[in-house]
């Protein structure tokens, strides 16, 4: 290497080093002001430097020489002499073999940074794809740094994701946290682990990855990369359902409105026209219009005319409407009711521990919708303002009474709950119910109620318990492609009355949507946990899907002929798996690898609904001495 005295300006950084971010160069900047640049950075003839790296050629072309070592003091001598024209810079010139070599400069300049300080997995993935574009193989490039062949894969793959979340990656911080701060939001800063599989559930689609992203700050903190993914996928699809329709109806004339509510008001529905011929008419006679929902399906109106009175009703609709309208009523005033059964908090010893978390860990959405109004009102809980989901954990995590008490008021919430399906006549279970209120809370039967409780027959026998109402045996899920064109809900052997309809699955293909709004309906309204689900048939020929329960012989018939249960960590889904056998029967994804001690609660659960006991759970080591627990069957471990 030769010295020389190179002008400041003719001297730049390598395009290629792989770290970007320099860091704090305040301390060099003040060195150097006071006794100049004691130790001259390495130089390549920056012509040489362009032939070797051709994608950068355009940048070097009004330079001379090419920072090798020493790319700090070139950017804090720049800022500290960058207004002076005639400012030079001593240097050390190598014009050997190096300045031809793209893999070589690299190797040198990476080894320079990780001497100050190790690169960010993003510098890392930088530099990595700088030795991959010189025709280093991946397998090559981890003997040299000394890692593993996937570690380098993974760093690279880091490298589809857009350029914002790279830059979160290596600052640890968003575009959006100064708003954060403002807003008192709290979101969690994006993971290795998490932008790589954003990457992986995208397929590297920079696009839909941030459309997921940003869907994730909006308070999603609990989502999965995956299950926000999905969630994009599925808005998009529903608004190219809506787009696909409003452009139909506008190439078929027929004006779309916003709102049916909104452009007639509360009695909207009298003016839907149903049938063919009803459209067909309000098409002629120019009164026909449109409404699209956010599922893309249509429903059309008639402007024509006033809509139909009261007193023009069939009695059997007249009927209908009154029912719901005394319903709607009786549930108004049961609830303030169980609000005073709520609000007070019963004494339970430590040792009903166990049960009181099991109550905690798993309620229905609409039993925790309703428990959380009751709760808050009787000031009980956290933050009020906190989102429902968030004041469940907390509750979760609080002091001994508080959780009887939240428990306490989710099994009053369940209760309600039963009473208000709509499937069903009254029974036993319910009347149980109203006589609690009755007692305990001063409640005064609607004669809409009464009806129903008068209408209840009487237990068969003395034995029979009156406050467990009977549900389902075997539940069957149906996609109806003729009359509802929808997915059904069947109980037992009743084909001619769906139980539940899901309008809003209107597609063969939406499996794993209708099985989910499936199991939600079942926990809801029965208190059903659904384990898994099987394929069979409704009736000859009509093929459906059936619903795995413990309710159901066949699935507890099924679980007793299970050889071993055994309780794992699935570290890529970062949840809990029940397997029977090696058959996967039920999942957890709320726990963490670390709470052991609540996964065993929950699958001793699982295991007691099919009817097999567990005296509990031993450690072992499977074959790659992976952790797992095996279930007690026999009490003799």
């Amino acid at each position: 290497m030769r010295p020389e005295a190179a002008r400041l300006s003719s001297v730049v950084t390598h395009p290629a080093n792989p770290r970007k971010n320099l860091g704090d160069l305040s301390e060099l900047e003040a060195s150097i002001r006071e006794v100049g640049v004691i130790q001259p950075p390495v130089v390549l003839p920056a012509a040489r430097v362009a032939a070797a790296w051709p994608a950068h050629a355009d940048t070097l072309a009004d330079a001379q020489w090419v920072v090798l070592v020493g790319a700090r003091r070139r950017t804090a001598a720049g800022r500290v002499y960058g207004d002076d024209p005639d400012a030079t810079l001593n240097v050390l010139v190598r014009e050997d073999a190096i300045a031809d070599d793209p893999l070589a400069q690299l190797d040198v300049m990476t080894a320079e940074n990780v001497a100050r300080a190790p690169l960010s997995p993003v510098e890392e993935a930088r530099a990595f794809a700088q030795q991959e574009a010189a025709g280093r193989k991946q397998r090559d490039i981890a003997d040299r740094v000394g890692c593993s062949q996937s570690h380098v894969s993974k760093r690279l793959k880091l490298l589809r994701l857009p350029e914002a979340l790279l830059a979160e990656l290596e600052t640890g911080q968003g575009a959006g946290d100064d708003q954060e701060q403002q807003d008192g939001k709290e979101r969690p800063a994006l993971q290795i682990k998490d932008a790589l599989a954003f990457v992986d559930a995208t397929g590297g689609d920079q696009e839909l990855i941030l459309a997921a992203y940003r869907l994730r700050e909006d308070r999603r903190h609990h989502w999965t990369p995956a299950q926000l993914v999905n969630q994009v996928r599925q808005d998009r699809q529903r608004q190219e359902a809506v787009d696909a329709a409003k452009k139909k109806l506008a190439a078929e004339g027929v004006p779309v409105i916003d709102s049916a509510m909104q452009q007639f008001g509360d009695r909207y529905w009298q003016r839907r026209l149903d049938g063919a011929k009803a459209v067909a008419k309000a098409r002629k006679d120019g009164a026909l219009v449109a409404e699209v929902n956010t599922y893309g399906q249509v429903s059309y109106y008639s402007t024509a005319g006033k809509p139909k009175a009261a007193d023009n009703r069939t009695p059997a609709e007249q009927q209908r409407i009154t029912d719901e309208r005394e319903r709607r009523k009786a549930m108004t005033a049961r609830f303030e009711a169980a609000a005073v059964l709520a609000a007070r908090a019963p004494k339970l010893p430590k040792a009903a521990e166990d049960i009181i978390d099991a109550w905690l860990w798993a309620p229905g959405n609409e039993c925790a919708q309703l428990a959380h109004k009751w709760l808050l009102a009787a000031g009980v809980g956290p933050d009020p303002s906190l989102p429902n989901y968030q004041w469940w954990e907390q509750i979760r995590r609080a002091d001994w009474p508080t959780r009887v008490h939240a428990a306490h008021a989710l099994g009053i919430a369940r209760r309600e709950v039963q009473a208000r399906t709509t499937h069903r006549s009254w029974n036993q279970g319910d009347a149980a119910w109203l006589r609690r209120l009755v007692d305990e809370a001063g409640y005064t039967p609607s004669e809409w109620e009464q009806a129903r409780l008068d209408a209840i027959d009487p237990p068969q026998t003395e034995e029979a318990a009156p406050d467990e109402p009977a549900g389902p045996e075997r539940v069957s899920l149906v996609f109806d492609d003729e009359g509802a064109c929808c997915w059904l809900l069947f109980y037992d052997l009743d084909v001619d009355e769906p139980a539940a309809y899901a309008e809003h699955l209107n597609d063969l293909s939406d499996v794993d949507a209708a099985q989910a709004w499936a199991a939600e309906v079942l926990a809801d309204r029965h208190g059903i946990e659904v384990t898994g689900w099987t394929d069979g048939q409704l009736m000859p020929g009509q093929p459906a899907r059936i619903a795995v329960h413990a309710g159901d012989p066949a699935a507890v018939a099924e679980a007793g002929s299970v050889g071993e249960w055994r309780l794992l960590h699935d570290t890529v889904d970062d949840a809990w798996l029940l397997l029977a056998d090696d058959t996967p029967h039920a999942g957890h994804d709320g726990l963490g690898a670390a709470d052991v001690d609540q996964a065993c609660q929950w699958a001793t659960g699982v295991l007691a609904d099919a009817g097999v006991p567990c005296h509990g759970w031993t450690a072992r080591a499977d074959g790659n001495a992976v952790l797992e627990y095996v279930a007690d069957l026999t009490g003799e471990c």
